[in-house]
Formats: structure tokens, sequence, C-alpha cells
């Protein structure tokens, strides 16, 4: 009985157990169709996360749209919302141009020159003012899929922070315009707004800028609040705000903003407002820098100015800085600081920007309110912007116009100039010319600096070798001689200042009355 009913028991548990998974499985069909078909929790879970993503876009949207609001009554900056069908690709406007129409056409325009299109015979013009920080600027800035182009994730959050615009054109060092603009860019006088880099450069050459090297023509561009920022490692770099490099001309274009470039390697630096480094045939007229140039150099050598940092004996005309320059000088390397460049043939151009250098170096410094130094002609030019050498240095060469030039004509200094030095040659027009033809310069500014080796300072200029100066004037301050070290030069005329009218009756057409209190009611340019 006992074993019959162990079997009977054994029976029953093995019948419930085959119902039991018969009910699972059934269970679990309906549990699959649950999850499976199309009203399943898969598919429901799916929508929730899509509406989610949804929600979240569309509230950044809106809080765009207020930051808009915001920016435009803290800045004034007020952009058209831009209406690009094609994003991404530029319009043509007939045979031959083609216009950027939103921050979207910049971006693919930059990748397509750097990928080979060179634009060579052809125009790219601005089809309106463009604000990267402005979500008018775009036709979706929160746009994911511009990862070819170098932007892995939201476009507009990547072009605002992180490395910022990748510039137009490779940045490598490239001299025979491969992979660089060529063609006409237009701005059409239009702006772009908030233009920000931030990039960390390895090593070889590197350019950088809204054009990496330009081959072509930029011409009636605007650049508003650039932020550049560039950390220099091993390598020399080339930094300007339109172009790193120009081996072309740029035009009717002006920069404002901030430049900071800090270099930790032994190789060179070289900036500029407008362009960090002219090569041959380039040419730079009627430019405007407002950019402040922040410059730290912990080795090697630099080579900064307000328009172009270093030039190769090209002409830059009609061009003015107004932004401040700041040296923070660690290295035992030379350094060349200007107003408008070094080694160019400059006329009619004018600084009215500060140039400070802070130096704790034993290096020799080259400082200039106009011209480092050249063999050219520096003519019609004036300097308004102080020069202060803070700390020393082993040998300065300074000057309200230029710090080591030759070749000087119808030029004024109304800064002052400060410095220290071992060997000091200190002017209040040049520092230094050797060999030099310098003809009708005038000096305002006071002078300041001890050398305690050598000590060459003058009212006009601190040393001059063999060199022909004719019609000199200077206001006088105290006991300083008008020249401070003459070896075998030939000087005629040289004067003390009666009248500051009497400076544009013998100057020429270049120089006119300052009606409008432009120059503190000192002489300025016609083109003023």
């Amino acid at each position: 009985m006992k074993k019959q009913e162990r079997r009977k028991e054994e029976g029953i548990t093995l019948v419930a157990l085959v119902v039991t998974i018969i009910v699972l499985i059934i269970l679990a069909g309906v549990s699959i169709n649950i999850v499976l078909d199309q009203n399943g929790i898969i598919e429901k879970t799916q929508e929730a996360k899509n509406e989610t993503e949804q929600a979240e876009k569309d509230e950044k949207k809106e809080l765009g749209k207020a930051e808009d609001i915001i920016n435009q009554y803290l800045t004034g900056i007020e952009v058209e919302q831009v209406t690009d069908e094609n994003p991404g690709m530029l319009e043509v406007e007939e045979a031959d141009t083609y216009i950027i129409n939103s921050i979207e056409d910049l971006v693919f325009f930059s990748y397509d020159v750097t990928n080979g299109n060179t634009y060579e015979g052809q125009t790219v013009k601005l089809g309106l003012s463009l604000d990267f920080n402005s979500n008018k600027s775009y036709v979706e800035p929160l746009r994911t899929n511009y990862g070819e182009y170098g932007y892995d994730g939201e476009l507009k959050t990547l072009l605002i922070n992180q490395s910022g615009f990748v510039p137009v054109g490779s940045i490598e060092d490239i001299e025979d315009g491969i992979n660089c603009f060529q063609g006409i860019f237009d701005g059409n006088g239009k702006i772009i707004y908030n233009l920000y880099m931030n990039k960390i450069l390895g090593e070889n050459v590197n350019t950088c800028g809204l054009f990496s090297t330009n081959f072509g023509t930029i011409k009636n561009l605007n650049l508003e609040n650039i932020n550049l920022k560039v950390t220099a490692n091993n390598n020399a770099v080339l930094a300007g705000g339109i172009a790193g490099r120009n081996s072309g001309t740029i035009m009717n274009c002006s920069t404002s903003g901030d430049i900071n470039v800090t270099n930790n390697g032994s190789s060179s630096v070289q900036v500029g407002g407008i362009a960090g480094q002219g090569l041959t045939s380039e040419k730079i007229d009627k430019c405007i820098n407002k950019c402040n140039l922040n410059i730290y150099i912990n080795t090697g050598s630099g080579i900064i100015s307000g328009i172009v940092g270093s030039n190769n004996r090209n002409e830059i005309t009609s061009c003015c800085n107004y932004g401040n320059i700041l040296i923070s000088n660690y290295t035992e390397e030379k350094i060349y600081v200007s107003g408008i460049t070094h080694n160019s043939l400059i006329t009619n151009c004018y600084n009215s920007g500060n140039i400070i250098v802070n130096s704790y170096s034993y290096g020799t410094i080259y400082l200039a309110g106009i011209e480092s130094r050249s063999t050219l002609e520096c003519s019609n030019c004036y300097n308004a912007g102080d020069i202060i050498l803070n700390g020393t240095a082993k040998e300065v060469r300074i000057g309200g116009i230029g710090s080591d030039l030759d070749k000087v004509m119808n030029c004024i200094n109304f800064g002052k100039i400060t410095a220290n030095a071992d060997t000091l040659y200190l002017g209040g027009v040049l520092g230094y010319s050797y060999q030099g033809n310098i003809n009708n310069i005038y000096n305002y500014g006071e002078i300041a600096g001890t050398g305690t080796t050598d000590n060459y300072k003058g009212l006009l200029i601190g040393g001059i070798h063999t060199v022909t100066l004719k019609d000199g004037f200077y206001k006088v301050q105290g006991d300083e001689l008008a020249i401070g070290d003459n070896y075998n030069s030939k000087t005629e005329n040289i004067n003390i200042l009666d009248d500051e009218l009497d400076t544009i009756s013998v100057l020429g057409d270049e120089f006119k009355k300052d009606i409008n209190n432009i120059n503190n009611g000192h002489p300025i340019l016609q083109w003023q």
C-alpha cells in the first residue's frame, strides 16, 4: 500500500510540474508578446526615451533662445536668424562665387579647404553676420552629425568650448599652398563674432587663426571678440586673428578680442593681431587690430606685433594697432616686439596700443611702437602708445618708431618709453640705426632708463653708426641728449621743437590736424 501511495503522489507531482511548465510557457508567450508587439514594453521604453531626449532638446532650444536674449542685452550683439536651406553646402550665387549662410557652412568650408579644395579662381562670400555664441547663427545648434568635420558631439557646444573652431586649411607647415585657401574670401562687410580656439600644439610648425595659411585674398572681414588660446610645446607657432600665416593679401579687415600664446618649447612664436607671419608677396592694407596680445615665453624666441608678427620684407600700408601687447619673457633668446610689424616696408601706419614687457631673462630685446627691425623704409607713421620694459635684459634696443631701423622718414613719437638693461640703446624715435638714412623725425614723448654697463639714450636716437640724419626735432627733457651715441655719422638740422603746428607744415600731405581729438590733439594721418 505504501509503495502504491508513494507512486501515486509522485505521479501527481509530475503532473503538477508538467502543468506548471505549460502554464509558464503560456504566460511566457503572453509576456514575450507584451514585450515585443507593437505596443510592447520595449517599444514603450524606446518611445519614452525618444520623448525624453526630444524634451531635453526642446528645453535646450528654449534655454538657447533665452541666452540669446540675455547675451544681446549684455553685449549689444544682434544677428539675424539664419534661413539656410542646405546647411553645410555653400550656396552658389553665380559662376565661381559661393555664399556662407550659417555656422554650418563655415564649418564645411574649413573642412573643404583642409581636404584639398583651395578655391583657386573662386570667390567665397559671407552672406550675413554670424555669432558662434548665438543659436540664431545655426540652422541646428544641437546637431551631432558633424563628426567627419572634426566635431564629435553637439556642434555649438564644441565650437564655444573645448578646442573650439578648426581653422580653415591645414595647420601644418605648408608653404606651397596645398590644402590652403587660394581664392578670394570676401567678408562682405559682415562680422564674425566670438571666434573661439583653444589649441595645444605638438611638434613641427603649426598655424592658428580663422585661416591657418592664406595664399589668396581676404578682404572686408571683421572678427569681433576673438578668444584665441595656444599652448606650444617644442614647436614653432604662427598665430593671428585672420591667419596664422599669410602669403597673399589681407585688406580692409579688422580684429578685436584676445590672443593668448604660451611657448614652453625651444622654438619660436610669431604672433600678430591680423597674421602671425607674412611670407613672400604678402601684403596687408587698411587693416585694424584691437586684439590684446598676451604672450608667455618660457623658452625659445618670439616675434610679436600688433598687425603681423614677422614679415618677410613685404608691404604694410594704412594699418593701425589699438591692442595692448603684454609679454612675459623668461628666455635668453632674442625677442622682437612692435606695434605694427617686423622687417617690412611700412607706410601710413600708426600704433596706439601700449607695449609692456616683463623680462626675467638675460636675452636681447627689441621694442618699438611701429617696427622692431628692418632695412626697408618706414615712412609717414606715428606712435602714441607707451613702451615699457619691466625687469632687465642683456641688451635692449627700444624706440618710439623703431628699435633698429635703417630708413626712416616723416615719423613721430608721442609715447613714453622706459627700459633698463645691461646695454641700453633708447631713443624717442629710434633705438639704434646702422648705415641708415633718416629724415624728418619728431619726438614729443618722455624717455627714461639706465644701462648698467653701456647707456646710450637720446631724445631722438639712442645710437647711430655711419648714418645720415637730417631734420630731427625733439622736446626738451632735462639734460638728455638728442643722440645718445654718434659714431662717424652726419647730422643736419637737429633742433628743439617750439610749436607742434610746425610739425604738420613740414611733414607733408600725409598728416593733418587732429580736429576731432583722435590723438589727443596731436597730428594724425590723412586717412583717419
